[in-house]
């Protein structure tokens, strides 16, 4: 689930309307600007330990097929 995107208007500067575009983590709750908002789930802290919990379930992984086919080989 994607978290809130809420827009706030901050005003004009000559032509340009300036509007403060954030999001709310859905993790730790806290609201965050980031430079692609509406693709982000998380805040930059938690996103870093996401990715890294990611990379680790991956890696898990691929260490057991890995070390399946190794077995498989051996004992032939």
């Amino acid at each position: 689930m994607k978290g809130k995107i809420t827009k706030e208007y901050l005003g004009r500067e000559g032509l340009r309307s300036i509007v403060k575009v954030s999001n709310i983590c859905t993790i730790c709750e806290k609201e965050y600007a980031a430079q692609n908002i509406y693709t982000s789930m998380y805040c930059p802290e938690c996103a870093a330990e996401v990715k890294k919990e990611k990379t680790r379930l991956r890696v898990a992984k691929y260490r057991a097929k890995k070390l399946t086919e190794e077995n498989k080989i051996e004992g032939l």
